[in-house]
């Protein structure tokens, strides 16, 4: 079956090509004044909506319009509120729904949903069916205020995922890889009205993120899955991924960057956070631990939080490395280093009872196992010598990354509070002391199964 016909979807005005972008704006703008007007509407004609809705699948925005421009009622107050916010509600619902109906989808959208914890992007989860069973897609928007660059990002998206699956059957390994769904008019990503950047993805079914290893097997199978993940792109050829974010684990240019905004002090929050800015000040040496240019250039992830590998729900068995925004040419050791950060971490990357927070060596070497088993014997020797430093290095880029952000107005990372960026930046630093007192034991413990990889 082809791309177009397979995509006809129900929710909304269809041409054959899909929506009329003109009736979607219009009809936008007739959900905006109906919220606007909706204490003019009594609750049962509100409520008499959504039956309509419900029983005739009608798109929402469509019977709003119509209500909008035809029918005013006498003022009733009781409900409007929680009418409101399920009209609101709706009108998100219905603008995914729009927004899917641009990729070559499998069956009509039933329903739809935000879907994760993700700093950066915002991610949806799509369920769709048709006469053979439901199939489900995941959909992100793409931060294009991170992102400079969206269709180079989604360039080296379209060839990294290409290439692994290339590698997956070649290997027979059994692992799942990230599949994109193209657009009707075969691109990697859809261009909304609002100038926002959509891909589209095959949901992954059976695995489960974790943001803290239950035991140390998951940090093992995450490890060895990263591992994999490098030396399956180590022979990907010219032309080198665009740098999505320039220089991201340049530690030097990011603590030059956190110099710069305590100098500036652009939010006046300064006053906040001075004894911790003098502790940061203090490990200044950590910029230079790893200098990038000094090992061999390699197609990295960059954000290799536990996270980001799917594991299956119930055998603990890594199935995908997922979130690839950041996959670019890089250091192989600011992979480990950040996994490590991640997984051997006592508890959550932002966790304020910071007697919780600590370094665990048994994870470490879990890692490391795991680790230098996906590799396959890619790395030199320069490398592995610097396996130990990598964590403790990249955990104090992060606490600067933080701090710097919070410095900047919390521009970067989303926050769920006040405060958010600090207690990161703090959990971090403690992190990244209680790595340094265990640092001789990690180089002992490299040195002693090096020759075992």
């Amino acid at each position: 079956m082809s791309c177009e016909s397979r995509c006809f979807v129900s929710f909304g005005v269809n041409n054959g090509r899909g929506r009329h972008s003109v009736n979607w704006i219009r009809s936008e703008l007739a959900i905006k004044f109906t919220l606007l007007s909706c204490n003019h509407l009594p609750s049962y004609i509100l409520i008499s909506i959504l039956v309509v809705i419900k029983v005739f699948t009608f798109p929402y925005s469509f019977i709003i319009e119509l209500l909008s421009r035809n029918l005013y009622f006498p003022i009733l107050t009781e409900g409007k509120n929680v009418l409101k916010s399920i009209l609101l509600s709706l009108t998100k619902n219905n603008q995914i729904e729009e927004i899917s109906s641009h990729f070559c989808i499998a069956g009509e959208p039933e329903s739809s949903g935000q879907f994760g914890n993700g700093n950066v992007n915002d991610t949806y989860l799509i369920t769709c069916s048709d006469k053979d069973g439901k199939n489900v897609y995941t959909l992100q928007r793409i931060n294009h205020f991170v992102f400079k660059d969206p269709v180079a990002l989604m360039n080296n998206f379209e060839r990294v995922t290409s290439h692994l699956l290339s590698k997956s059957i070649e290997q027979n390994h059994g692992k799942d890889v990230l599949t994109l769904i193209p657009t009707r008019d075969g691109k990697s990503f859809h261009l909304d009205v609002d100038g926002h950047y959509w891909r589209m993805t095959k949901f992954i079914a059976g695995g489960k993120s974790f943001d803290v290893p239950e035991h140390d097997g998951h940090a093992f199978e995450a490890a060895k899955a990263f591992g994999q993940f490098q030396a399956n792109l180590n022979d990907l050829g010219e032309p080198a991924l665009v740098e999505t974010i320039p220089a991201f684990h340049n530690t030097r240019k990011r603590f030059d960057r956190f110099t710069e905004m305590v100098s500036r002090n652009p939010k006046n929050r300064l006053n906040e956070v001075e004894d911790l800015v003098e502790l940061f000040l203090k490990h200044e040496k950590l910029a230079d631990a790893i200098k990038r240019p000094e090992f061999p250039r390699r197609v990295v992830h960059n954000d290799t939080k536990l996270n980001n590998v799917l594991l299956h729900q119930t055998t603990g068995k890594a199935i995908c490395v997922v979130d690839l925004d950041t996959v670019m040419p890089g250091c192989a050791l600011h992979d480990f280093g950040d996994l490590v950060r991640t997984a051997a971490n006592a508890a959550d990357e932002d966790e304020t009872d910071l007697s919780k927070v600590q370094f665990l060596p048994s994870r470490f070497e879990a890692i490391m196992d795991g680790y230098l088993l996906g590799c396959q014997g890619m790395l030199i020797e320069k490398e592995i010598k610097k396996l130990a430093i990598a964590p403790i290095a990249i955990t104090y880029e992060l606490a600067l990354r933080f701090l710097t952000d919070f410095l900047e107005g919390d521009l970067y990372f989303k926050t769920h509070r006040e405060g958010h960026n600090i207690e990161r930046a703090k959990s971090q630093f403690t992190l990244m002391k209680s790595m340094l007192t265990f640092r001789e034991e990690m180089e002992e413990l490299i040195r002693t199964k090096r020759d075992l990889f």
